[in-house]
């Protein structure tokens, strides 16, 4: 993409996935992990989550992020490409809704793209767009 677009990639660290205690491990987001009990001590407060980095925590490194992308952005735009629970936390934050979720719900599919402003100083979602994989 670099070559494509003359533009050089930053890598930013504070843009990676949120840690959890159940990375790694064969574990899907469903109810069905209930029945696996080596995974309840990770399940104690899902509103945290108890098994990860805090929502809140992501929300604010994210923050930093975007906002530093504002900034700096010399045309007004800018791309970060981030995973799917950060971006669902910046989506949330726009919307002033509680970062506590159901994560099945999330409304992030795999390379779309969530477009963000920032309007009288607060944030807010612009536009959702996800490609139709066939």
């Amino acid at each position: 993409m670099a070559a494509l677009t003359g533009l050089t990639p930053e890598l930013r660290p504070e843009l990676l996935e949120a840690t959890s205690r159940l990375e790694g491990k064969d574990y899907d987001v469903s109810l069905a992990i209930l029945g696996r009990p080596e995974a309840w001590r990770f399940l104690v407060n899902p509103l945290r989550p108890s098994w990860g980095e805090p929502y809140a925590q992501v929300r604010d490194r994210m923050l930093r992020e975007v906002k530093d992308a504002f900034d700096h952005a010399s045309a007004g735009d800018a791309v970060l490409v981030s995973h799917q629970m950060p971006i669902w936390m910046m989506a949330r934050t726009a919307a002033r809704r509680s970062l506590a979720h159901d994560p099945r719900r999330r409304r992030c599919a795999l390379s779309s793209i969530t477009s963000l402003a920032l309007r009288d100083g607060q944030l807010v979602e612009v536009a959702y767009f996800a490609p139709e994989v066939s």
